[in-house]
């Protein structure tokens, strides 16, 4: 779902195809856990970006709105893991 309205707001094709390679654990993922190969298998983004989320600190996070700010990209907030859904 949140590949196919990225690809509508950012006018990408083959989002089928993306989706595939999304789904697909790295070439790295040897050294990844079982819980996040899992994620990858699954399409779990949420769990996926949660890992993530926790490693920002608040100054990171600030400077990151601001960046989507001067962008004006409004689909993605610094107090959300996941693109809002219009």
């Amino acid at each position: 779902v949140w590949i196919q309205y990225l690809c509508e707001i950012l006018k990408l094709q083959d989002s089928d195809l993306m989706k595939q390679l999304m789904n697909q654990p790295s070439g790295s993922s040897s050294l990844s856990t079982s819980d996040i190969n899992s994620a990858i298998a699954k399409g779990d983004s949420r769990h996926l970006l949660r890992k993530w989320d926790d490693k920002i600190t608040p100054s990171e996070r600030k400077n990151g709105q601001e960046v989507l700010d001067c962008f004006e990209i409004k689909c993605y907030t610094m107090y959300d893991i996941m693109p809002i859904q219009n």
